[in-house]
């Protein structure tokens, strides 16, 4: 394959997949959210992210009914309705 990551040896047959994949390495997160300023290193964690500003919640709590839009938010949530 033409396209070698120099840090770890791993081959692509796309530069754009190299390039990709060197951001785990690099740790460049280029991809910015206009509304908060918070910052990603993959296009997809940046849309996932839009969900919080565009108020599309789709996790409900069927005990209190308090929605949210980001699962890890629910399910930190569904913890207080724990009893232990």
């Amino acid at each position: 394959m033409p396209f070698t990551c120099e840090t770890c040896g791993k081959s692509f047959k796309r530069g754009m997949s190299l390039k990709v994949h060197s951001l785990q390495h690099s740790g460049e997160k280029p991809f910015k959210c206009e509304n908060c300023n918070e910052r990603f290193q993959y296009k997809y964690q940046l849309r996932s992210h839009m969900s919080i500003h565009i108020g599309h919640k789709q996790f409900m709590c069927q005990w209190c009914g308090k929605d949210f839009n980001m699962k890890q938010y629910f399910d930190e949530h569904m913890k207080t309705h724990t009893v232990l």
